[in-house]
């Protein structure tokens, strides 16, 4: 088990050197490092990957954690321009940190899982809920599987750009701007976007109003990511004005609840991104079934966004 980390960080570290050098030098430095992979261990089977160490770490160093290794990300005030030529190592200060606080790491370790809620998907989303409303000429009622903190569910209040020279869509007074590039001829339609109701569900919901849980959402974005991470942090900002519905539970068997509570003068609408790979076999199957069932007694669009392996 510790070789397989020690291949899955070492792959990891070589993907990530061009793009991340800091994090491709810790991973790296994790895959020949025993006592360091090791930790890895108290993680159940399925989170044993390298990017939940990783988030562990930023998790306590966003926390106010008092460490050298806080030089080396740009997200608590370090420095921004290190590259993968750079004399000193920041595998030095990350082995020293991580095996100071063995504990505490381990037991996050155990207990823990990434999450992720990266409203760029919403410049693939925005598009394509617009060409539904114009079709439809109702409102949507819309839901969202596997929300994290539900940010994707105000896809309507954001700005959006698709061209550096180009206009800017949506909420023309937003500050948290989600830029794309259109490489086709027709860009997005862009117009209103009116949603009634919006509900999220998702086994471990983030509350944004919650500190601690809005930390650890921030903590699984890459630090290097500064723009990303500023990003995510305002549209927490705008989400806790007023926060969309959120509901805990399994994805397939929660849907057709919620679907129950929509008004009939709601387009239903469902959406979901980077969450089916993370269900069996069987589940994604009775997710398709369900779909079928619900649309087969109301009208119903789905937009969804996965890999297509």
């Amino acid at each position: 088990m510790s070789d397989d980390l020690a291949g899955m960080f070492r792959r990891w570290g070589e993907q990530l050197l061009d793009s991340l050098p800091v994090y491709g030098r810790i991973a790296s430095g994790v895959a020949d490092d025993a006592a360091v992979r090791n930790l890895m261990l108290a993680a159940p089977l399925e989170q044993r990957q390298p990017v939940l160490l990783m988030a562990v770490v930023h998790h306590l160093l966003l926390g106010g954690a008092d460490h050298p290794l806080s030089q080396w990300y740009p997200t608590v005030g370090g420095r921004a321009d290190a590259d993968a030529e750079t004399d000193t190592d920041p595998y030095v200060d990350f082995r020293d940190f991580v095996l100071g606080r063995r504990s505490e790491i381990s037991e996050l370790l155990a207990t823990r899982s990434t999450q992720t809620n990266e409203i760029g998907r919403c410049s693939v989303l925005r598009p394509a809920w617009a060409v539904v409303v114009e079709e439809v000429r109702a409102p949507l009622g819309l839901i969202e599987l596997g929300t994290s903190a539900g940010l994707n569910l105000l896809v309507d209040r954001w700005a959006y750009s698709y061209s550096p020279e180009g206009p800017r869509f949506g909420d023309p007074d937003q500050d948290v701007l989600v830029e794309a590039q259109s490489r086709g001829a027709r860009l997005p339609a862009p117009g209103s976007l009116p949603i009634g109701s919006r509900v999220g569900i998702d086994l471990q919901p983030i509350d944004v109003r919650d500190e601690e849980a809005v930390r650890w959402l921030l903590a699984c974005v890459w630090p290097e990511q500064l723009g990303r991470f500023q990003r995510l942090q305002a549209a927490i900002e705008v989400a806790r004005t007023d926060p969309p519905r959120l509901v805990a539970g399994d994805l397939v068997e929660t849907l057709p609840s919620i679907v129950a509570e929509l008004s009939g003068d709601e387009h239903l609408a469902v959406q979901n991104s980077w969450v089916l790979n993370y269900l069996p076999a069987q589940s994604r199957q009775r997710l398709v079934n369900v779909l079928d069932e619900l649309g087969s007694a109301r009208d119903l669009s789905w937009v969804s966004i996965e890999s297509p392996e």
